[in-house]
């Protein structure tokens, strides 16, 4: 019994000894070779496999990579080792220059001038990653999509720090095991959390909960089972993280509980929404910050020919050289006037059943009837009748174009058909207009992550109604110097009470210092705030002094 133990013991060893000692430090050796990276740079490798889509996700992942080769310029100066970016996507047959001008199209984040190197790897399997291949045990499938995912990157370039900006954390045993890298991790949304087992626990019906299951006790049970099983897994999972950071305080809590990480690896560091504008003067105003709101993957079409595995696409690693992160002045909601505003309620966003854009039409339905409180008679009752709503999204495909259409008729079996207008697929150019013109901006997601379409409205100048939890709970709709700062609701009576509070309101008096407040509390989520926090929790990864 023992000696076939020790036999297996010192295989495993021996196999150990020679994997890691000879055959990845040779074939890492050999993959720098080939993607010809200079001697004794570091490399750093983003999973992103979608990163020419048009999210607020994408925006984190192309900011950070800007802070890289800010921190590139210092190495470069102390004449230590440079840095060598590098992107693992999905995006076969793009042109990594289109890709770098999208980014800057859509985010202002300028890449193509800077002297870091960085190259694009193409790799094929990120359809794995997409939960339509999975109607049943979702998670369990996208994971362990994702963890060959993740084994065809390492496949193609192994790196010494590897950087998870999409939550695939199926991904870090096998890169920190096979592939010896150091892990640092964004993220966005748990991909299980400790409310996602409340709502099985409690049987309540949900966009991710099936009416069907949370109606069955035994099917309740046995989910929850299964939720318990991949939670502790996912768990295992944060255990090979070296650096752990999110997106809000309601997303690192469930992280923390999840991961069961110590209190010094887990940050959170609020995404960037470029709130530099402040300093722009209301003429230079054209803007382009919100497209990414409604802004959908594109199908990419093939380009002739058969497309190299990656392909370097500007900087050198040899000189100092680097463009200096400037702020984004055509960029500015901020310099939207405050008043006069339309009496409008806006509600900006994708049509996705997360969204919960059904509570919207039925919270507005109860706003409109006479019986809701509206503050009293009179002008402000008149108001009130003037009032409508506009949903302003995009439809990724045909699901949500019989989503919007389903949400027509529920308009018009509410009896508000006539006061909701339906936006779809607009140019930003209109959506800047609804901006301006509104008075309220609406949101409804239970649980949002983050909420950058709340930090959007109060840049622009409405006044904030969002779900009573999440990111917009703990970390965007917060008292602002003693001042408030937007409405928080949760159900359709909340909300319509909110909408009602908010129509009765002096707008000299009462509206105009809270739009105010808004605005002024959003510097916290700036471009700015991001760079210095990210290059701060970086920099010891790279062999540079926290500043």
């Amino acid at each position: 019994m023992v000696a076939p133990f020790i036999t297996l013991s010192v295989g495993l060893v021996v196999v150990a000894i020679v994997y890691y000692g000879l055959v990845l430090p040779l074939y890492r050796g050999i993959s720098r070779r080939r993607m010809g990276i200079a001697e004794g740079a570091i490399t750093v490798a983003f999973f992103h496999p979608y990163c020419n889509a048009g999210g607020g996700g994408e925006r984190v992942l192309w900011m950070a990579v800007k802070t890289l080769a800010l921190l590139h310029a210092k190495l470069i100066k102390s004449s230590q080792r440079p840095l060598h970016v590098l992107i693992y996507s999905g995006d076969i047959g793009v042109d990594p220059k289109e890709i770098l001008q999208r980014a800057e199209d859509h985010f202002g984040v300028q890449l193509r001038d800077i002297s870091m190197p960085v190259t694009f790897v193409f790799v094929r399997g990120r359809e794995w990653l997409e939960a339509a291949r999975y109607p049943v045990l979702t998670m369990v499938g996208q994971s362990l999509g994702s963890l060959l995912l993740g084994l065809v990157c390492l496949l193609a370039f192994p790196p010494d720090v590897f950087v998870d900006t999409t939550g695939c954390a199926f991904t870090y045993p096998l890169t920190a095991l096979l592939g010896r890298c150091r892990i640092a991790a964004y993220v966005h949304y748990p991909t299980i959390s400790t409310d996602m087992l409340n709502l099985v626990r409690d049987q309540r019906p949900s966009y991710n909960n099936d009416r069907a299951v949370a109606g069955s006790a035994l099917r309740s049970h046995i989910k929850l089972i299964y939720y318990r099983i991949f939670a502790i897994l996912y768990g295992l999972c944060g255990f090979f993280v070296a650096l752990v950071m999110t997106n809000s305080s309601w997303t690192q809590a469930h992280i923390r509980s999840l991961w069961r990480l110590g209190r010094q690896r887990i940050w959170t560091v609020f995404p960037p929404c470029d709130t530099s504008a402040l300093e722009v003067s209301p003429r230079d105003y054209t803007g382009e910050l919100t497209r990414s709101l409604y802004a959908v993957r594109q199908a990419m079409a093939p380009v002739a020919g058969r497309p190299k595995p990656y392909a370097v696409v500007s900087g050198s690693s040899k000189t100092g050289r680097l463009t200096k992160l400037a702020p984004r002045h055509d960029i500015a909601f901020q310099d939207l006037p405050l008043r006069p505003r339309e009496p409008v309620i806006l509600s900006v966003g994708q049509f996705r059943p997360e969204k919960d854009h059904p509570l919207q039409i039925r919270a507005f339905a109860r706003f409109v009837k006479p019986s809701c409180i509206d503050g009293g008679g009179g002008e402000k009752g008149r108001i009130k009748e003037r009032v409508k709503l506009v949903l302003l999204g995009s439809c990724r495909g045909s699901e949500d174009e019989r989503r919007v259409q389903s949400l027509r008729s529920l308009a018009a079996d509410m009896g508000v058909g006539d006061r909701v207008q339906f936006v779809v697929g607009a140019h930003f150019s209109e959506l800047k207009e609804w901006l301006g013109r509104a008075s309220v901006g609406l949101h409804t997601m239970w649980n949002e992550h983050f909420g950058i379409c709340v930090v959007e409205y109060m840049a622009a100048g409405l006044i904030a109604v969002a779900h009573n939890s999440g990111g917009p709970k703990a970390d965007i709709i917060v008292p602002w110097k003693g001042r408030s700062t937007g409405f928080l609701a949760a159900t359709e009576e909340e909300y319509a009470h909110a909408f009602a509070r908010i129509f009765a309101m002096d707008e000299l008096k009462e509206l105009t210092p809270m739009r105010t407040s808004a605005r002024e509390s959003i510097e916290r989520f700036s471009d700015e705030i991001f760079v210095r926090e990210w290059g701060n929790l970086m920099s010891p990864f790279l062999g540079l002094p926290v500043e």
